[in-house]
């Protein structure tokens, strides 16, 4: 499948007006889900991406920016070099996924599902996020002391 394609279809899903928002998206993984997802580079700015299966999916550099994210399936999703600010992955599912000098600025993660401080340790930017247990704060600062400057 063309990654024109890919990402058209994911566009026309996430529009905040839609009543099923990303059912399309889903539908067209289920069909077409053993090819590789490549929306690398993406402009997603604003869009909801909510409930989405971006599983393995290659979201590096992509514009993800105020991104509602929540419940959604990013296990093994790279966002490496990734524009994050403000995204909303309350609920979502990071296993494996990779933040890589990713800008994660203001981002949302509670209640995030596999998610560990070693994912978060390569990113570029954590400012401002919220979300996360003191504990994973702790550990975070412990091998990422660099990143946690801004909550001193």
């Amino acid at each position: 499948m063309a990654i024109e394609e890919q990402f058209l279809v994911l566009w026309r899903s996430s529009d905040w007006s839609r009543k099923n928002q990303n059912q399309e998206w889903n539908q067209w993984r289920e069909k077409y889900g053993d090819g590789e997802i490549d929306l690398s580079g993406a402009n997603l700015l604003g869009r909801d991406l909510s409930g989405a299966n971006l599983e393995k999916a290659n979201l590096q550099n992509a514009v993800l920016s105020g991104v509602s994210l929540k419940e959604a399936n990013l296990r093994e999703a790279d966002l490496s070099n990734s524009h994050l600010q403000g995204a909303d992955f309350t609920g979502a599912d990071l296993k494996d996924a990779l933040f890589q000098g990713a800008s994660l600025r203001d981002a949302i993660l509670k209640d995030c599902k596999n998610l560990n401080p070693e994912q978060l340790s390569e990113a570029k930017e954590l400012d401002g996020i919220t979300g996360l247990e003191d504990d994973f704060i702790e550990k975070l600062a412990e091998i990422a002391p660099h990143l946690m400057e801004w909550k001193k």
